[in-house]
């Protein structure tokens, strides 16, 4: 283990050795000793450094668990499409979940404009399969990858009506949103996350970006 990695499983590890053994421990003697194939146990184990890592951090970029697993970046993708199948996407919260990591990119700023067109860079795989299938749900234009499948173009009404959506998803549960936010660090939305949408978006876009879904907002 290099220098990088001993720094990056630092962050992960400390605090939380006995609670990660223990979790690991119990998926393994439950599945039977030495009857989990290594793809299994390669995405579980992935799924524990994820759970862990975003305890106490923001999510990482897909650059980081490169670094700290030492796999190209595509395998990193693969994974965390995989661990999302696994053991989110059947979580009873995970549409709420998806609709703020997806308001959460317009906060960070991963997004602008391209002619007609939202340009959006989105690296987690699962977050993109959610938005593909909300697109279809919504019977909106599908996404425009280009040359590059994390940098992704929306049309102007396909993002206007997904962010709608978000709204109004995250609006429905309010006092889950909240916390789910906190989590997040999103402090300055803690006493915003009452369902009022045009609230909800002025906190979260760009103002540029907010004028040119909402003109008249």
């Amino acid at each position: 283990m290099n220098k990088t990695q001993e720094v990056l499983l630092a962050k992960i590890i400390a605090g939380n050795e006995e609670a990660i053994l223990r979790e690991f421990l119990e998926f393994y003697l439950d599945k039977g000793s030495g009857t989990v194939s290594k793809q299994n146990l390669d995405v579980f184990i992935f799924y524990l450094l994820e759970k862990y890592q975003q305890k106490k951090n923001p999510p990482w970029d897909n650059y980081s668990w490169s670094s700290l697993l030492k796999l190209s970046e595509t395998k990193i993708k693969n994974l965390r499409l995989q661990v999302g199948i696994s053991y989110t996407a059947d979580d009873e919260n995970y549409d709420i979940d998806m609709w703020i990591a997806l308001l959460d990119l317009f906060r960070d700023g991963y997004i602008h404009v391209d002619s007609e067109k939202y340009v959006v860079t989105i690296e987690n795989p699962l977050l993109l399969r959610f938005i593909e299938h909300q697109l279809k749900v919504l019977k909106m234009a599908a996404t425009d990858y280009s040359f590059n499948r994390e940098i992704v173009k929306f049309k102007k009404d396909s993002i206007e009506l997904l962010v709608k959506t978000a709204g109004v998803a995250i609006g429905i549960s309010a006092t889950y949103a909240k916390s789910k936010i906190d989590d997040a660090k999103w402090k300055a939305w803690r006493d915003k996350t009452s369902g009022k949408i045009l609230d909800l978006l002025m906190e979260s876009l760009p103002h540029v970006i907010l004028k040119m879904l909402f003109p008249a907002a």
